[in-house]
């Protein structure tokens, strides 16, 4: 599976990369813009753009609705992990169609997708 990661805390984003990897995945990262994970999107395709809400909600959501306007993205899987109160509400008003789940069953969701 070929993963979109989109968050703007590098650690953070390096951590979550580290595990999806360690299970086989191919990881993107987009961790200040959506233009390097938008370059890979013509070089092969991605199944799931995956966006942690726990660091920098606001700009992960900016950089997420930048991926999901691109025609190469359209109608990939989105999934939101972690998040405040308020960061989940924004983004599930933003994106109704969106999967969420806790860090803590990140990988299962992730393994589980129906793609």
């Amino acid at each position: 599976m070929r993963i979109v990661l989109v968050q703007p805390d590098v650690t953070e984003c390096d951590a979550l990369a580290e595990r999806l990897v360690a299970i086989g995945h191919d990881v993107v990262m987009a961790t200040e813009d959506a233009a390097d994970a938008l370059s890979a999107a013509t070089h092969g395709r991605l199944t799931v753009v995956l966006s942690c809400l726990d660091v920098a909600p606001d700009r992960a959501l900016v950089i997420v609705r930048e991926l999901v306007a691109d025609r190469h993205l359209r109608g990939v899987p989105l999934l939101f992990v972690g998040g405040t109160a308020d960061a989940l509400t924004a983004a599930e008003t933003e994106f109704p169609r969106a999967s969420f789940t806790r860090v803590e069953q990140l990988i299962t969701a992730v393994a589980t997708m129906r793609l």
